[in-house]
């Protein structure tokens, strides 16, 4: 399973040597995994990756209030998090704390 792949990994890395491109995992030019097959101009792409940059430092963000949560209150995350999803009353509220652009 992951083994295998971890070694296949190390081999890769040890055949390149040196000359090793980091982010280059032998699929074409680095970052060049395309599922989707997605053509997206420079002006796109950048405004993309603005989107992403600010979608995770939002989850980081969330991610570090439960952890708060949890040191002050002593609940587990799944805990906090289950009665919102159980009354769509309080998710469709949630909305309301998204900043705008995102």
């Amino acid at each position: 399973g992951m083994a295998w792949v971890e070694f296949q990994r190390v081999i890769r890395i040890k055949e390149q040597g040196k000359n090793r491109v980091v982010g280059d995992i032998g699929i074409g030019y680095p970052g060049g995994w395309n599922p989707f097959n997605l053509n997206y101009s420079p002006e796109e792409y950048a405004d993309k990756q603005l989107q992403e940059i600010k979608h995770c430092r939002l989850a980081m963000i969330a991610a570090f209030g439960l952890i708060c949560q949890n040191y002050n209150s002593g609940t587990d995350v799944i805990s906090q998090l289950a009665p919102a999803f159980a009354a769509p009353e309080y998710a469709a509220k949630a909305g309301y704390f998204l900043p705008q652009g995102i």
